[in-house]
């Protein structure tokens, strides 16, 4: 079966195929829909940020 995604829909599920569980987005920016789109698929976290707090909850990898 194909499935026709618009840029945005791909780009969520790339992320969620390629393994990203936790994502933020600001809302009302054209990637709006990126966030919106992701957090429909299962196991995976997003939420909507108006500043770099979730920055502070999930440290980077790196940082681990």
């Amino acid at each position: 079966m194909r499935v026709i995604f618009s840029g945005n829909e791909a780009v969520a599920r790339g992320a969620f195929e390629a393994g990203v569980t936790v994502a933020t987005g600001y809302p009302g920016t054209p990637s709006t829909e990126i966030l919106e789109n992701f957090i429909s698929y299962p196991g995976v976290y997003g939420e909507w940020s108006g500043g770099l707090s979730l920055l502070n909850r999930y440290p980077l990898e790196n940082e681990l």
